[in-house]
């Protein structure tokens, strides 16, 4: 008889360590994702088209009059407002005017919160913890903006083409009236007159699109490739050529017409010029320079608030034509500044104990792990009965992935239902319910690790604990 439960216990016990080797590691690898991994992210895709951005600058009009609108906020508009008519000669109406009809813009973004910034304000470094989470979500934010440059710039050059194209079409008309001696002319009739200067509407469509292959060449560098497509483009000249009729006095030559529509394409390449020159840092060009560029000229780093000193300097600094913002890690490092600076220390003692708790919770959650972890390595080594107890991760260690993304997606599953039962107006429902279809947002985590480990364990569970239990009977 001594033999057979020897035996069946040294059977029960190969068992055992084989369910404890297996709980080892999924204790290893819920304590690496919830300490080391993304405890929690965001991934927000913004999608923006021609309907959502007119209704957007409607109600933008229609809060400038309100008198619960900040003076910074307006100083800033109007600094953007400035810029946009200095760099390109027309507004964001400008543009909404000749957007295409099925004008489309998309931008990613990701928000992230990591386990080390976490786990850090638990051991007493919230304000740090605070700063460096503000920094991940304004270095992916940034990163995430100037990638975006390329296709809206790429809009806003097809829309100021579309709108000089318009420009040309109206010169052309009005030339074309003074030579027929017709109060209109249609636009067959324009056709007609085009094909007769050896241009069509299909030729001018093919000219805007290598114009545009050439403003893609431009935002990785290539500045020089849009001057030689403007200066060599047949169409191109064709159009000026016509655009200029209009304005040139009886009795003149094609020689003087040519001279004229030079004159034309040479001004739009000095306009370019401008152009390029106002967008660059040091003499170079890309898609980070225009961002960077475009925040110098809003002079949002102006403080009014600031000394005198402070003044002298901002003004020694300008009139030597330095730049404020040389790189973008100077922007992101000004937007962390600003976001602390505006927090407060009260709001950032707030974040950082709000931050702390979640990082307290998260190391309890992982200390559940730890625990069975070191009594499985502890009790198969050197214990009888080798079985643990599996309460707490199965308990806890679910907890973060359902608290931290599970309701938050079932939040944002029924945003719109709980928009519409506020007690807002119907106008504003809708402007609300419009942004909000702009965005679509997964909330993801590392978390669902632990928590698919702490269903496995229940799993597990079945099969472990009518050994444990039997492992408690015999000793």
């Amino acid at each position: 008889m001594s033999k057979k439960r020897e035996g069946g216990a040294g059977s029960n016990n190969g068992a055992i360590i084989i369910c404890n080797i297996i709980i080892a590691v999924l204790c290893v690898v819920s304590i690496v994702t919830l300490l080391i991994g993304d405890f929690w992210k965001a991934d927000i895709k913004l999608t923006v088209d021609k309907d959502t951005l007119i209704t957007l600058m409607g109600s933008a009009d229609s809060s400038n009059g309100s008198s619960d609108s900040s003076e910074e906020a307006d100083n800033m508009a109007v600094g953007i407002k400035a810029a946009e008519e200095e760099s390109t000669g027309m507004t964001m109406e400008d543009v909404l005017k000749y957007l295409d009809d099925d004008f489309k813009l998309e931008f990613g973004i990701s928000l992230q919160l990591k386990g080390p910034s976490m786990a850090k304000s638990a051991f007493g470094q919230s304000k740090e913890a605070v700063q460096e989470l503000i920094s991940d979500q304004v270095n992916n934010l940034v990163d995430e903006v100037s990638s975006s440059v390329d296709s809206v710039v790429n809009v806003s050059i097809k829309a100021v083409i579309k709108m000089a194209v318009e420009e040309a079409k109206a010169a052309i008309k009005e030339e074309l009236k003074k030579q027929m001696a017709e109060s209109d002319i249609s636009e067959e009739k324009m056709d007609e007159e085009l094909a007769k200067e050896g241009i069509s509407l299909a030729a001018i469509d093919t000219m805007i699109d290598n114009f545009m292959d050439n403003m893609g060449k431009m935002l990785e560098g290539d500045t020089q490739s849009c001057i030689t497509f403007m200066q060599t483009d047949e169409t191109l000249f064709k159009v000026a050529r016509l655009a200029c009729k209009s304005d040139m006095p009886s009795g003149y030559t094609d020689d003087e017409l040519d001279a004229k529509a030079e004159a034309y394409i040479d001004d739009m390449i000095k306009n370019y010029n401008e152009m390029v020159d106002s967008f660059s840092i040091d003499g170079e060009f890309s898609s980070e320079t225009i961002v960077i560029a475009l925040l110098n000229q809003t002079g949002i780093m102006e403080d009014k608030n600031s000394s005198s000193g402070a003044k002298n300097a901002a003004e020694e600094e300008e009139a030597s034509g330095e730049k404020k913002f040389q790189s973008m890690d100077d922007v992101k490092a000004y937007i962390v500044e600003k976001i602390m600076g505006a927090m407060g220390d009260e709001a950032v003692e707030t974040a950082g104990t709000i931050v702390s708790v979640i990082g307290y919770f998260l190391l309890f959650v992982a200390a559940c792990w730890a625990y069975v972890l070191i009594k499985v390595i502890i009790k198969t080594i050197v214990s009888k009965n080798k079985t643990v107890g599996l309460f707490f991760p199965r308990m806890f260690g679910w907890m973060p992935h359902v608290f931290f993304v599970g309701l938050p997606m079932l939040l944002i599953k029924h945003l719109p239902e709980i928009v519409a039962n506020t007690s807002a107006t119907d106008s504003q429902i809708e402007t609300t319910s419009k942004i909000l279809n702009m965005f679509t947002i997964n909330v993801s985590s590392l978390t669902w690790i632990s928590a698919l480990c702490s269903v496995l364990l229940l799993v597990l569970l079945f099969f472990y604990y009518p050994m444990r239990r039997k492992a408690k009977k015999n000793k």
